[in-house]
Formats: C-alpha cells, sequence, structure tokens
C-alpha cells in the first residue's frame, strides 16, 4: 500500500500518467509553483497493491495520508478506482491529474479538463449510514466550507455545484463501490470552458478563480483543503444529520428567492426555494403546497 505523503507517479499504471518534477512545471505555471515550493523531490519505490513502482516523493511537506499525482490521464476518478480495487490506496488518499481525457460531472456529463486546473479524486470509507444519502450534500459542504478561507463569498448550488457569483467554478461528484465512496472535485482555478462548450440548457455560466493570486499551486491549494474539510466532516458526524442540514443551508444559493425547477422527463415547477429537508432534498413551496424533490435543475428568476 502507498505510504502518506506527496507522490508522482514515476511509473505509467496508463499511458501518459507518468510525470516527472520537471514535466509537472511544465504542464502549467500553477503546478510550476508546486514543483518548487515542494522540492526536494526523490525518486522512491512504493508497493501499489501486488506492483511495485516508482514515484517522485517531496521531502518538504508531510502529511497524514497519501497524496498522488499523476500526469495527463483518462480519469482521476477511474484511476482511483483502479488502485483502490488492488489495495494500493487507504481511505483518505487522494489523486490529482494534471487534465483528464474523459473528466466526468453529474450524470457522466463530460468535464472539461485541461491543465491549469484541480481535478481530484479522494477515497472515503463508506460512512455511516445515517449519512449515506447525505454523502453528495457533505462532500460539497465541506470543501466549499475549506475553499472558503480564499474565496469568501463562494455558495453551493444544490445539490453540488460551487458557484463564485453567478458563474459555476467547481463541482462535486460522489460514486460508491463496495464500502468505499470515492469523491471526485473539480474545481476551476486558471481557465473555464467558454459557452460555446456547455452543454444546451446550462443554468450558469463557466467561471474560474485566477484572481486568487496566492503563492501556491493546485497541489497546494489541495493540501490546504483536504485537512480542515477532514476535520470538518469529523466534527458534523459527531452531531445529528439534521444540524448539518440546517449549516448546509446556509450555503444555498437562491434560499429564499423564486426559482424554476426543470425536472428530467417532468416538465418545470415554480416556487420558493426554502431549504433542504433531513434527507438533503429541496423544499420547494409552490401554490399548491410544500415539495420536497431529490433531483432536477435550479433556475433563479
Amino acid at each position: 500500500m502507498i505510504e502518506k505523503g506527496i507522490h508522482l507517479l514515476a511509473d505509467e499504471l496508463e499511458p501518459g500518467a507518468a510525470v516527472t518534477p520537471d514535466e509537472l512545471a511544465q504542464a502549467h505555471p500553477l503546478w510550476g509553483l508546486d514543483v518548487q515550493g515542494l522540492a526536494p523531490w526523490v525518486r522512491r519505490r512504493q508497493s501499489f497493491g501486488g506492483e511495485h513502482l516508482d514515484c517522485w516523493t517531496s521531502e518538504a511537506v508531510e502529511i497524514a495520508w497519501p497524496v498522488l499525482v499523476s500526469g495527463p490521464c483518462g480519469s482521476s476518478m477511474d484511476l482511483a478506482w483502479r488502485l483502490a480495487a488492488q489495495n494500493a490506496l487507504p481511505p483518505w488518499s487522494s489523486i490529482l491529474a494534471v487534465s483528464q481525457q474523459c473528466g466526468r460531472g453529474q450524470t457522466r456529463r463530460h468535464w472539461d479538463s485541461p491543465p491549469g486546473n484541480l481535478y481530484a479524486a479522494w477515497l472515503w470509507p463508506r460512512l455511516p449510514e445515517q449519512w449515506t444519502r447525505l454523502a453528495s450534500l457533505l462532500a460539497g459542504y465541506i470543501l466549499c466550507k475549506a475553499l472558503q478561507v480564499y474565496v469568501p463569498d463562494l455558495r453551493m448550488k444544490w445539490p453540488n455545484d460551487l458557484l463564485h457569483g453567478d458563474a459555476k467554478v467547481g463541482g462535486v461528484l460522489v460514486e460508491e463501490r463496495k464500502d468505499l465512496l470515492l469523491v471526485g472535485f473539480g474545481l476551476n482555478l486558471s481557465s473555464a470552458p467558454g459557452p460555446q462548450d456547455m452543454r444546451a440548457g446550462a443554468v450558469a455560466p463557466a467561471g474560474h478563480l485566477s484572481s486568487l493570486g496566492h503563492d501556491f499551486g493546485i497541489l497546494g491549494l489541495w493540501l490546504r483543503l483536504i485537512t480542515p474539510a477532514y476535520r470538518e466532516l469529523e466534527r458534523i458526524q459527531a452531531g445529528e444529520p439534521c444540524q448539518f442540514v440546517r449549516s448546509m443551508e446556509e450555503l444555498l444559493a437562491w434560499r429564499g428567492s423564486r426559482v424554476r425547477i426543470r425536472e428530467t422527463g417532468e416538465g418545470e415547477r415554480l416556487g420558493t426555494l426554502i431549504g433542504l429537508s433531513e434527507d438533503g432534498g429541496l423544499r420547494l413551496a409552490e401554490d399548491a403546497g410544500e415539495q420536497v424533490l431529490y433531483s432536477g435543475t435550479i433556475i433563479p428568476l
């Protein structure tokens, strides 16, 4: 099993996935900040399940879990699932990809993934039963709260998009297999798809956070997010789901506003967005009374 620490893949688990510190620095200036800030890098053997592969390991930072950086790959999620299936990744490990050819969002929509943005897959153990249905909201909430240190006005678009102003700058995807959850997190740090690249019917334009202006890169930001996010998750699970839902409502975009909900194959609903039900559904006040919805796209009026 891979050791805790920060590792760059030096061997190719799939075509293109291997990356050296020099190649990483050349991929994008934000990665260049990481290579410089986390030097020195030492080449070491790591155990990946039944395989032994080389990695470039940072000797500058200690961290409680493994963080693995891949070069261009199909998907950080797919790579994480592959390693998890080989028992190569302990819980709370994460994989970051420089770029993705097959990045995905909700309902397996394509996620545009050029170099310069954050594409992370974060492996969780299965949550206690009372939290399972709230997993997607939990992941979005703890990452949004951690990121608010740098972007104070960040908000959540139910169920799992991150908004800065009116623009979507990130999203969360949760997948479950056996006793594991995999949290995918995409964040536009330096670029965003143009209007011509957005899917038909997209509600929010895509934006990015290039104005952050800090002296750390993509990996540096991830290292600053996962520890406070993990601690926030521990704090939340020490309480009750209803308490978390009330906290989640504070980040909810358009709460108290008139909205239209576009339901897949079921037309549209019009009402006031009240908040969330205890199981994470969206509470909508219609003329005929309150409804709780579990899918659909929110369109502000």
